[in-house]
């Protein structure tokens, strides 16, 4: 598990260094090319605020989403609706795995879960850092 974290830690040091010579604006993240993670980069902005390196993170069932930043930082699910069955989920050193479900899209009450489609499933997340929270979306594609 250490040396997963250093991995992380690293290619999220990356990204951040590229982006900070190249002016990336947030958009759309999948996962890694040959993996099922997805890596959001979280930073505190000149204001204070949380941010994260994409606007909207689009994973598949059965895959996760690991969160880097701060030490200090809270995942906290919007509008009563959540993937993981939990509202909230602090970091542990800087870092937050959400797993999504591989069976979500067979859920009983996915309807109520997220706004939806037959075809995908999206929650409004927010990054709670520094006193002040931001929100960018979590988009989960049926294969």
């Amino acid at each position: 598990m250490r040396y997963f974290n250093i991995f992380i830690i690293s290619i999220i040091l990356l990204v951040l260094a590229g982006c900070a010579n190249l002016d990336c604006k947030p958009g759309v993240y999948t996962t890694l090319q040959g993996t099922d993670t997805a890596v959001v980069s979280l930073y505190i902005d000149k204001n204070g605020y949380p941010q994260a390196n994409a606007d909207t993170v689009r994973v598949y069932p059965g895959q996760k989403i690991v969160f880097a930043g701060p030490d200090r930082f809270e995942i906290l699910f919007k509008d009563q609706k959540s993937p993981i069955g939990k509202l909230e989920v602090q970091s542990s050193n800087g870092i937050v795995v959400i797993e999504i479900p591989k069976n979500i899209f067979e859920q009983d009450q996915r309807e109520s879960k997220a706004t939806n489609t037959k075809e995908k499933l999206f929650y409004r997340y927010g990054i709670r850092a520094n006193g002040k929270v931001t929100d960018p979306g979590i988009e989960i594609v049926r294969r």
